[in-house]
């Protein structure tokens, strides 16, 4: 009887070293850096996408931070401040002409408005509430190929600052 158990456990403990070292090796064999398509790695696909989405390098000026699907170049612009007292009346106003950037595809765009109340300030980012005795609500849009567009209701948002990620038509 204690052959046959000394024999289960020595199979036992044997079995399970070989299937870890089995799963190890081919984890290794299988890591993202060794696994290619269309001549990059899983690895280096993940790395850029981190370094884009952890990218707060933001100017003024259009800069180059990363490739899109396509292979084109995608190109960040930030416009700070703008000044949207007058526009709190929930229509559509276009704030910030763009035609002379040459965008093609809209990658992402972000706004943030800026609103002071009673000595407290108030950052909104896409809002909306959908209360029947107040509605309120801040968009940001591009529009056409020409302009970023907002609308805001209910709120009395003073400025905003706009970032824009995107393609061109020129690449």
């Amino acid at each position: 009887m204690k052959k046959i158990i000394k024999n289960n456990l020595f199979g036992f403990i044997l079995g399970a070293l070989l299937f870890s070292f089995i799963g190890a090796y081919a984890a290794i064999k299988l890591s993202s850096s060794e696994i290619s398509y269309k001549d990059t790695t899983v690895e280096q696909t993940l790395n850029s996408l981190y370094i884009s989405r952890t990218n707060n390098d933001y100017s003024t000026d259009e800069k180059v931070i990363g490739k899109w699907v396509d292979g084109k170049p995608i190109y960040q612009k930030t416009w700070v401040n703008i000044d949207v007292t007058d526009m709190n009346d929930g229509t559509n106003h276009n704030i910030i002409d763009i035609s002379n950037l040459n965008a093609e595809t809209t990658v992402d765009i972000r706004a943030v408005g800026y609103q002071l109340t009673d000595g407290q300030k108030y950052d909104y980012s896409n809002t909306f509430s959908n209360s029947e005795t107040n509605p309120r609500w801040f968009n940001v849009w591009r529009r056409q190929n020409n302009y970023i567009g907002i609308n805001i209701g209910n709120l009395s948002i003073t400025s905003v600052t706009v970032t824009l990620q995107y393609t061109k038509t020129t690449d």
